[in-house]
């Protein structure tokens, strides 16, 4: 019995040193757990889902075509979802489980303005990259270097959209909800179009939980404006307002930004003949293409097809920039800060020295029979 166990003792340890001699020679292979986690950030509940679901599906893709491939510099990419709800709150709470408990140096979203507000005092402390796809308040605009976007800043849209309808109208209306974003892009908007003899003779706000819009829009009846420029957070409530100024009796003409979803164009006569105003669809080139094409294979059609391509942008940039500097955020904040051009889905286009998108249009649209005709404008 003691024979036994000595020489069970001295198998074991031949074993040992056989194996050691096998890792260090390189002839067994270590399995490699090194990971890079991916933070994502999105509504993922509520109205605004109809943004952060499109987000989620597309770095989806990134990621995995690019495991698939190996990796970034043969490391594997973990995504980590959490839902910012379109608000500052949900969003600082979501940022903090994934920096301080994932331990992530980057993410990608938000879409919304507000979270991007509510989560920046928590990723640049520790020097988090963060890489939206949507969120586009002018005062995001060089908040932090480690804050970039691949969403044009509403100083573009709404300056846009106040040289385009002061064309053709003497008055306007604005109807806002009383987020960052439309308070933003509201802002923006009234001043252009007092520069450009536009008179707003109405300015309403409203918040999220609104359910009836009569008073204010009496309000806007009284004033009798040309068009109504309807600015709110999320397509279900441009829906809302939208119906019940037409069973009001008001039918001035109607203007908003990025509601170019299927939904809202197929709404109806509520929205008949409405303008639109905002970023161009995705590159007909071969990865715009491309990229529709896998989107529309797993998840069907894209409801915003420029969210999901500009999150699927993000996620190749940060793994461009990783392959370039290494993974360090603040040399990844520097290169994209520097790259002279990027073509990726959205087209070509480089960054500002705020972080912003420079390099995409601005396109005019109109709601026409369910269908959306591109209108002459150069900007």
């Amino acid at each position: 019995m003691f024979s036994m166990n000595i020489y069970s003792l001295i198998g074991a340890v031949i074993a040992a040193v056989i194996v050691i001699g096998l890792i260090s020679s390189g002839s067994l292979a270590v399995p490699e757990t090194d990971t890079i986690a991916l933070g994502v950030i999105a509504p993922l509940s509520g109205d605004a889902a109809a943004y952060g679901e499109p987000v989620r599906n597309a770095v989806s893709i990134a990621v995995d075509e690019i495991n698939e491939s190996g990796g970034i510099d043969g490391r594997l990419v973990e995504p980590i979802y959490e839902d910012g709800k379109c608000n500052g709150k949900d969003a600082a709470s979501a940022a903090q489980k994934l920096v301080n408990v994932d331990k992530v140096h980057y993410i990608v979203g938000p879409v919304c303005s507000a979270e991007a507000f509510g989560l920046i005092p928590v990723t640049s402390t520790e020097n988090v990259f963060v890489f939206s796809p949507g969120s586009s308040a002018p005062k995001l605009a060089g908040i932090t270097p480690y804050f970039m976007r691949t969403y044009p800043n509403d100083n573009i849209t709404g300056v846009a959209l106040a040289d385009y309808l002061s064309m053709s109208h003497k008055t306007a209306a604005i109807i806002t909800e009383a987020t960052d974003y439309g308070l933003g892009i509201k802002e923006v908007f009234v001043a252009q179009a007092e520069k450009n003899g536009m008179h707003v003779v109405s300015a309403e706000d409203f918040t999220t939980s609104t359910a009836d819009f009569r008073t204010l829009i009496a309000r806007v009846k009284s004033a009798n404006p040309d068009v109504i420029f309807i600015n709110p957070q999320t397509s279900a409530n441009l829906l809302r307002v939208a119906k019940e100024v037409r069973e009001l009796g008001i039918n001035a003409a109607f203007a908003a930004v990025v509601f170019n979803d299927p939904e809202t164009v197929g709404a109806g006569t509520a929205v008949e003949g409405m303008t639109l105003i905002g970023t161009p669809g995705l590159s007909i080139e071969e990865k715009g293409t491309a990229f529709v094409d896998s989107y529309t294979k797993l998840y069907g059609t894209p409801s915003y097809a420029f969210f999901a391509g500009a999150a699927y942008d993000n996620v190749y940039l940060i793994k461009q920039a990783i392959e370039a500097v290494g993974d360090d955020t603040d040399k990844v904040q520097a290169y994209l800060h520097g790259l002279k051009n990027y073509d990726g889905t959205l087209g070509s286009y480089r960054f500002d020295q705020n972080g912003d998108i420079v390099g995409l249009p601005s396109v005019v649209q109109r709601i026409v029979s369910g269908k959306l005709i591109t209108l002459p404008y150069t900007k």
